[in-house]
């Protein structure tokens, strides 16, 4: 009876792979890297380095998102902030029309 069959943890990995070098794990999508991590820490360095690259590309994505949510915030303040200034400039303007018109 089969269960399954035995896999290296590095399989997938590129075969000039070294944990340190940052062009190795960019050549890599996040599903292999996912796969290398899923492998456990058998893996040994490769594990550890398919973990910060994982880290990495999250904490990019993180940045990217807030930012991206910081200038919306910032656009929509902005808007407010015109659209107050032209009922303030309206209200001024009807008050010096009144007070001209007496």
């Amino acid at each position: 009876m089969t269960i399954g069959t035995v896999t290296h943890p590095a399989a997938g990995a590129p075969a000039d792979a070294t944990p340190d070098d940052p062009r190795t794990w960019d050549s890599l999508s996040c599903e292999e890297l996912k796969e290398i991590v899923g492998r456990g820490v058998q893996g040994g360095d490769l594990f550890y380095g398919a973990s910060r690259e994982l880290q990495r590309r999250a904490t990019l994505a993180t940045n990217a998102a807030e930012e991206a949510e910081a200038t919306a915030v910032h656009g929509k303040q902005r808007l407010t902030q015109i659209v107050l200034l032209v009922i303030a400039v309206l209200v001024m303007l009807a008050a010096a029309f009144e007070i001209l018109t007496r």
